[in-house]
């Protein structure tokens, strides 16, 4: 991670808003969720805003939000918003098992499933060197021939169980991997 994302992470406050501000924030900025889906923080490039309703989920929600703040933009500009979130997810259970999940269950569970599998089958330091420093070559080596392209696809389109079925099939495209 580059040192000025350490610095700015480290010393940048986030902005809380009681939840009528939060809702009100999310409309003037675009941000509003698509239908059945919540919104209790987010970063927007400069920073972390966070909704207070969230009660217990606020410091997990500033770790989320934090783990965005480092990670590497180009990567997250190129990997789609629903992998990215499941990506950030898995790390954030990797990295701080402690942060307790309450109340609300887990976010992005699905695309967070997704992230595990790959994580199996390529690593986790792949899927880290990819989101923190934007060297996507371990992980798409690991996965296998255009594999991460096609997955990022399917997870941005909601097709979940389509994308767990192409993690699961070996780089040739044979046989499934059992026990995944």
């Amino acid at each position: 991670i580059r040192p000025e994302r350490l610095d700015k992470a480290r010393t940048q406050s986030p902005i809380f808003l009681d939840h009528k501000e939060f809702q009100d924030h999310l409309r003037r900025t675009g941000r509003t969720p698509e239908s059945g889906e919540s919104v209790m923080g987010y970063y927007d490039g400069q920073n972390i805003y966070v909704d207070l309703q969230n009660g217990v989920e606020t410091t997990r929600t500033v770790a989320h939000e934090r783990l965005h703040m480092l990670s590497d933009k180009q990567h997250r500009l190129s990997c789609d918003s629903r992998m990215h979130e499941g990506q950030t997810e898995y790390l954030m259970e990797t990295m701080y098992p402690e942060v307790p999940i309450a109340g609300k269950g887990q976010s992005y569970e699905a695309e967070l499933r997704v992230a595990r599998m790959m994580a199996a089958r390529a690593g986790t330091d792949a899927i880290a060197k990819a989101y923190f420093k934007g060297d996507k070559t371990d992980l798409e080596a690991r996965l296998g021939d255009g594999k991460l392209a096609e997955l990022t696809r399917l997870v941005e389109e909601k097709k979940y169980t389509d994308a767990e079925a192409l993690v699961k099939r070996d780089h040739r495209g044979l046989e499934p991997i059992r026990g995944n």
